[in-house]
This record gives structure tokens, sequence and C-alpha cells, in this order.
């Protein structure tokens, strides 16, 4: 089959929708599918990122509204933009595709419709629910309050919806390490990670933070984190004890030795999850809210609430809380092994494609 992926993100802001795409993408290239990528050609766009998994990626020229690109969203194109798009992406797109996957907060039905000029079907990926979708497939892998009614008057009654972390879209490392992961029952070593991107410096703070407790740990940052001299320079200070991973290969096997993760939400929640890894949680992107607010509710994460209204201090206080209380902790981490049933999302996710495993 002929599958193409149509997303945009940025290593500056954060690559989240490229990343679960991308391992979507290697689950159907490895069964012999023909897959490639449609992305626009922004500012720190994440073309070479696709291009060093192995997949041709065909870049779309920025348009004047360069802003609708952001990949948090701003609702919705207008029929203007989301036809000029679909315009361009059939320059690219020179044979028939049996499906297009579109991970796209400004794309809906609109686009969707059009697109089928040269897409045979359609799959939606999302986590928003905001807008009107024409697909045969939409996936939202995210545990959410009404998850099984907030798409009804949203996609066509053909259309199968794969709901839940079930379908999550996880690198293989995650799934071949969760038979290894025992539950936590001491703060030991922690994992300090709020994304690729973290405009707002959160890994620093929390590094000052948790420094004083004379702890071990891994702090994650990508190559584009504007705030990276700062941080190499903080974990420099104490270099016997923490540990910079920039841009690293192998946040699998850091989640398994963690104890304890600091960081933000999104993905990170599933694969920390799979792996039974508790968690302090900042979220910094609304679309993260509900989904904390729920996983905190099951007791798989404390939320230490929005960026904007941590106060100093707080991080230090939850994670010396967890010290004390290892109980708490194990609770948590036990509590987190029931939320992701597997590491198969992505097989599963191919087979309603149609594409059998070998």
């Amino acid at each position: 089959m002929r599958i193409a992926f149509r997303t945009d993100a940025s290593v500056k802001i954060g690559v989240g929708h490229v990343v679960r795409c991308l391992n979507l993408a290697r689950a159907l290239r490895a069964q012999g599918e023909q897959v490639s990528f449609l992305c626009r050609e922004t500012e720190g766009h994440a073309g070479p990122l696709i291009a060093e998994n192995g997949f041709p990626v065909h870049l779309l020229a920025v348009t004047d509204r360069d802003g609708i690109h952001h990949p948090h969203g701003q609702g919705a194109w207008g029929r203007r933009e989301a036809l000029m798009d679909v315009d361009a992406c059939c320059l690219h797109l020179k044979d028939q595709l049996d499906w297009l996957v579109v991970d796209h907060y400004g794309l809906d039905a609109c686009w969707e419709t059009a697109i089928r000029a040269k897409a045979a079907r359609v799959m939606v990926i999302d986590d928003l629910a905001d807008r009107p979708h024409d697909c045969e497939l939409l996936l939202d892998q995210n545990l959410l309050p009404s998850l099984e009614t907030r798409y009804l008057q949203r996609v066509p009654a053909h259309c199968r919806c794969l709901l839940g972390p079930g379908y999550a879209l996880l690198d293989d490392d995650f799934g071949r390490l969760a038979c290894q992961a025992g539950v936590r029952h001491h703060v030991q070593r922690l994992l300090v990670f709020f994304g690729g991107g973290d405009e707002g410096n959160l890994t620093a703070r929390a590094w000052r933070e948790l420094d004083e407790l004379g702890l071990e740990g891994d702090v994650v940052v990508g190559r584009a984190n504007p705030h990276l001299p700062e941080v190499e320079s903080l974990c420099k200070k104490n270099a016997s004890r923490w540990t910079l991973h920039v841009q690293t290969r192998h946040m699998a096997e850091l989640m398994l030795d963690a104890d304890l993760l600091i960081g933000a939400g999104g993905t990170t929640h599933w694969e920390r999850c799979l792996l039974g890894l508790p968690a302090i949680t900042v979220t910094v992107a609304a679309n993260q809210v509900q989904v904390t607010e729920m996983l905190a509710a099951a007791e798989t994460c404390f939320y230490a609430g929005p960026s904007e209204l941590l106060k100093d201090g707080d991080i230090r206080q939850v994670v010396l809380r967890l010290i004390a209380d290892p109980c708490q902790l194990e609770k948590m981490s036990r509590a987190a092994c029931t939320i992701v049933p597997d590491g198969n999302g992505k097989i599963k996710v191919a087979a309603a494609m149609g594409v059998v495993s070998g």
C-alpha cells in the first residue's frame, strides 16, 4: 500500500505529532508498505528528523499565514488555507494513495474531503475533538472524559474510532522493556524531561529545586532547546550526580532506570505508564490538562498544575513528600501500570488500516 502522513511540527516548540506518526510509520514500513511524509517548511521544521528515520519527506512552501501552523493549533484553518494546502500536497503526490494519515490541529473535514482526489481512505489522529472530520479511521490515544462519545457528532457514521491508551503510538523500545519494569519503592534516581523545546525553561527551574536534595538523575532536552547552554552549565556543576542527554534515542532506558519523572504531559504519559514510572507533571499546553487531571485522579502522577501557575519550591516539596512516603510512590507506580495494556498500539492501528503483521 501507498501511505502518506500530513503533519507539521517544529523542533523549537515540540515534535510530539511527528514522533507518534513516525512510530506508526515504522510499523507500517516493517510490513512492506510504502510510507512518505508531507510537512510544511516552517522554521525548525521536523523534515530532518523524518529523513533521519529513512522516510521520504515532501516539504510544502510556507504560506503568508505561517502562524497557523503552530502544532498546538488555533482552531481549524479557513477553507481558503485548507484548499491551498491540499493543492500543495497534490503537487507532491504523483500516485494515488491507499491511506492519507493526518495529524494536524489546523485541518478538518474541509481538507480531508478535498484530499480524497489523491487518497482512497483518510485516517485522522486527534485529541481535541473540536472540529468535524471526514475519515474512515480516527485515533485518539488519550484518556479523557466521555471518550466514547466525544466524536459522535464529528465523524461520519462509517468511521471507526480507535480510542484510549491501548492504541498509543509508542516506540518499540518501551514495549520491549516493559517486562523489565518493576514497581518503584523509593525515590533514588530522578528523570527530568519537559519536552524537546521547553520554551519556559522549566528544566533549569526544576534542576535548581532538585539539586539540593542530593539525589542522582538524568536531564533530557532537545537540541533546539533555547536554554541548552544554561542547562549544560547547571548539570556540569554536579556532574557526578546529574547526566545531561541531548536529543537522546534512549528515553525508554532512562525511564526504566528512573524512580520518578518530573516533566510535562503529552505522549510521555503513555511511555512512562507502560514502564510503571510515577511522575510529577506540569502541563505546558491546554490540551494536556484534562488528560493529566484524569491520570492524577487515577493516582499515576501528582499534577503540579499548569506551568504559568507553578510556584518556586512546588516541585521540591512534592519530591520530599514522596521520599518520606514510599508507600505512596509504590501506589502511583502500580496505578501507572494499569493505564497502557501493552506497547502494541501501533500494531493495532496498522491492523485497523488493513496491514496484517507478518
